[in-house]
């Protein structure tokens, strides 16, 4: 089943029970209310990288939330495009633009099945560079789908990905230090989106979540402050807001997060 109603997937996908998606306020005709869930993911392509793996963490979980979590339907994304993804003063993640969502019945009668049906759908790479290619049919004849793993890996965080929204993906210039502690990220990140064989995208995205869990608590946001004395000197403070409230006189100069 195709829909094409961003109302009725955000209905079926209630923010109240922790899915990705904005808050559903009701309509009036054509017109739906929504949460605003913050600026698009665009706005953070020069985000800290950490920041930047946080949200590719909760891409990747989203992914698999849409794919397996309901108890009798897979909902699989043929749109997204980072402009329809957004994240929050808080750094949460949601996807505001669900139209065209394909939905397939986990549950469906033995005399319904296809032959198909019970080996896994791996979606294809195509040498089209930026085409999101995907057959309908072939996701709804087959009980699961890597679809969403592929649409996230391939189009938002591989660096090789074409659109100009996001140019490099999302995790665009690893740092140093985090290739040389993980050596294998770039490597997953290409599994997960041109794998080898069959169910490897799976595999990758869970490795992939192994390897960013511990990565992004090893981040702590702090402020960095200045403070101008009478005799023309400058003194810089670093610490998070209430830790340096009891200082008078200071300027805030910007925001960064460490790693410990």
């Amino acid at each position: 089943m195709l829909v094409t109603d961003t109302r009725s997937s955000v209905q079926i996908l209630p923010a109240e029970e922790d899915w990705p998606v904005p808050k559903y306020y009701g309509a009036c005709g054509r017109v739906a209310v929504e949460e605003f869930a913050g600026n698009m993911l665009t706005a953070h392509h020069h985000s800290p990288w950490l920041s930047r793996a946080d949200m590719a963490r909760q891409l990747l979980i989203a992914a698999k939330q849409f794919t397996v979590r309901h108890p009798y339907f897979r909902f699989y994304l043929t749109d997204v495009s980072p402009d329809n993804i957004a994240v929050d003063s808080s750094g949460r993640l949601r996807f505001v633009d669900l139209e065209n969502v394909i939905i397939v019945d986990k549950n469906i009668s033995n005399d319904g099945k296809p032959s198909s049906w019970n080996t896994l759908h791996s979606s294809e790479n195509f040498d089209c560079p930026g085409c999101f290619a995907f057959s309908t049919h072939e996701l709804c004849t087959h009980q699961i789908s890597d679809h969403n793993l592929y649409a996230v890996c391939q189009h938002l965080l591989a660096p090789d990905i074409s659109s100009d929204l996001l140019p490099g993906g999302l995790l665009h210039d690893i740092p140093l230090h985090i290739v040389k502690s993980h050596p294998h990220l770039p490597d997953l990140l290409k599994e997960c989106s041109q794998p080898d064989k069959l169910a490897d995208r799976f595999i990758a995205a869970q490795q992939l979540l192994t390897c960013w869990s511990p990565l992004v608590k090893m981040g702590v946001n702090f402020k960095v402050f200045k403070k101008c004395s009478p005799n023309g000197k400058i003194t810089v403070y670093l610490g998070k807001r209430d830790f340096i409230d009891h200082i008078t006189g200071i300027e805030p100069i910007g925001e960064y997060i460490l790693l410990f």
